[in-house]
C-alpha cells in the first residue's frame, strides 16, 4: 500500500523484514518443540539469529524460492549439529503459514484498538445529540422526525457487531501447523502442540500443506464488512453536508483548503476519501475468495501472488479508514438549528402518519385517512401553509370533530422522540 494510506505499526507488520522475522520465531520454536518430545538429542543452544534481508533477496534471485532463501540465510548462523536440523521436517508452509497467523493476529490488535476508539468516539457523540431532533430521511425523502444521537447510536451497535464478529474470526484465524508437505505430518504431532502453545496460537483441526483459505476468507470479510460501513456513515455525512441540508460538516482547520479554484469551498473530503478507500477494500475480497475456491488439491500456488498484496494491504487500508473516520466524528460540526428546521420544511407533513392514525380513532377506516391525509398534504404543498392550518379549516366531519389539544398533540414533535430513553438504555445497557 501506498505510504499516503499507510500507518507505521500497520505497516511493519506486513513487510517482509517482520515476516522473516515470524518465520524465524517458528523455526526456533520447532527445534526448541522438537528437543522437548525427544525427537531432537542435542544440548547445543540456539544462538541469537538475526534476519539478513538483504542477503535473503540475494539468495532468492538465484534460486527462485523465497523460504528456501530464508531457511539458507539463517542456516548459516547456526552450530554445524544444528544446521541439518534447521527446517528439517517442515514444507515451506509450516512457517509461512504458522508466522501469516502471527501476523493476522496482530495485525487484529491494531484493528481492534481502533476499533474502540471509534466505539468510544460514537458514544460519545451519540449521548451529547441523543435529544437532538433531526429529520429521518428514507429513499432520500423526508419522513418522521428522529434525533441525530439516534442517527449515531445506529452506526455504535453496527461497529460493535464488527467488534463481536473480529474477536470470533480472531479466535478461528489464530492456528499453526507443523504437519508437513501435504498435512500428515512428518514430525511428531506433538511438535506442532508444542510450537502453537509457544507461539500463543492453536493447532490447526486438520490441514493440508496449508492452512485452509476458508480462514483468510472470514478474516478478509470482517474487515471489507467495517469498510463498508464506514462508506455508509461518510456518504451520510456527505449528504448531509450539502449546503441545502447543512445539518453536519467535517471539522475544516482555518489554514485547510477545499479548492484551488474556489475560496469558498469546504469539501467533505475525509468522508469522501474514506468511500473511495472502501470500493478497494471490496475490490480485494474476489481474489481471497477464489484462493479458497480453486486451489489444487493438497495445494497450488494460486494463493501466494495475490496474498502478498490482498493481506497487507486490507489490513492497512482499514487501518487508516478507522483512524481517519474516528477524527471525523470527534471533530464533526453539528448544526442543531438547522435541524429543527429542516424538519419543519415540509410544512409539517412528516407529522402525517400521526394524523391518519388519529383520524382512524375517530372511526375513519385506515385507507380512506389515508386518503385523506395525502389530499391534506397536497394542499398545504401547494398553499404554503402548515398541514396543521389545513387541518383546522377543512371541510370534513372528521377533521372537525378535532379538539385544538388534539391538534397540537398530533403534531407535537416529542411525542416521536418519547421513546429515545427506552432506545439508548437498551442499546448501552449491552457495553
Amino acid at each position: 500500500m501506498i505510504k499516503r494510506y499507510t500507518r507505521k505499526k500497520m505497516e511493519e507488520i506486513w513487510t517482509d523484514r517482520y515476516k522473516f522475522e515470524r518465520m524465524k520465531d517458528v523455526e526456533v520454536a520447532v527445534i526448541k518443540a522438537r528437543k522437548e518430545c525427544g525427537d531432537l538429542k542435542l544440548d547445543t543452544e540456539i544462538p541469537e539469529i538475526k534476519v539478513n534481508l538483504e542477503e535473503i533477496e540475494k539468495i532468492e534471485r538465484k534460486i527462485g524460492h523465497d523460504v528456501l532463501a530464508f531457511v539458507r540465510a539463517t542456516a548459516k548462523q547456526l552450530p554445524e549439529e544444528l544446521k541439518k536440523e534447521w527446517h528439517s521436517g517442515l514444507t515451506s508452509y509450516d512457517p509461512q503459514d504458522t508466522s501469516l497467523s502471527l501476523r493476522i493476529k496482530e495485525s487484529f490488535k491494531i484493528i481492534e484498538k481502533d476499533l474502540l476508539a471509534l466505539l468510544e468516539a460514537l458514544k460519545e457523540k451519540a449521548i451529547k445529540y441523543k435529544y437532538t431532533p433531526q429529520i429521518g430521511r428514507t429513499h432520500g425523502q423526508h419522513a418522521e422526525p428522529i434525533t441525530f444521537g439516534f442517527k449515531l447510536l445506529n452506526w455504535y451497535v453496527e461497529m460493535r457487531r464488527h467488534l463481536k464478529y473480529l474477536r470470533l474470526i480472531v479466535e478461528e484465524a489464530s492456528v499453526g501447523k507443523i504437519s508437513g508437505a501435504v498435512g500428515i505430518y512428518t514430525l511428531s504431532p506433538q511438535v506442532e502442540e508444542i510450537v502453537c502453545k509457544k507461539l500463543d496460537l492453536k493447532p490447526v483441526e486438520i490441514s493440508t500443506q496449508v492452512i485452509s483459505r476458508d480462514i483468510h476468507c472470514y478474516c478478509l470479510f470482517i474487515l471489507v464488512q467495517i469498510a463498508t460501513s464506514l462508506e455508509k456513515f461518510a456518504t451520510n455525512i456527505r449528504n448531509l453536508a450539502r449546503p441545502e441540508i447543512a445539518e453536519v460538516m467535517e471539522g475544516f482547520p482555518p489554514e485547510k483548503k477545499g479548492s484551488s479554484a474556489m475560496p469558498h469551498k469546504k469539501n467533505p473530503d475525509g468522508c469522501e476519501n474514506i468511500c473511495s478507500l472502501a470500493r478497494l477494500a471490496r475490490s480485494y475480497l474476489i481474489p481471497i475468495l477464489e484462493n479458497n475456491a480453486v486451489m489444487w488439491e493438497e495445494r497450488s500456488l494460486d494463493n501466494s501472488a495475490n496474498e502478498r498484496i490482498t493481506l497487507p494491504d486490507v489490513f492497512i487500508l482499514v487501518d487508516y479508514m478507522l483512524a481517519r473516520f474516528t477524527g471525523i466524528i470527534k471533530n464533526l460540526v453539528v448544526d442543531e438549528k438547522r435541524m429543527l428546521e429542516n424538519i419543519y420544511l415540509t410544512k409539517e407533513a412528516v407529522f402525517s402518519q400521526r394524523l391518519m392514525l388519529a383520524l382512524t380513532k375517530k372511526g375513519v377506516l385506515r385507507e380512506e385517512a389515508h386518503d385523506l391525509v395525502q389530499k391534506l398534504v397536497e394542499i398545504s404543498r401547494n398553499c404554503g401553509e402548515k398541514l396543521s392550518t389545513v387541518v383546522q379549516f377543512a371541510e370534513h366531519s372528521s377533521l372537525s370533530s378535532f379538539t385544538p389539544q388534539e391538534i397540537k398533540e398530533i403534531f407535537s414533535l416529542q411525542n416521536h422522540l418519547r421513546y429515545i430513553d427506552y432506545i439508548f438504555e437498551k442499546v448501552l445497557k449491552k457495553d
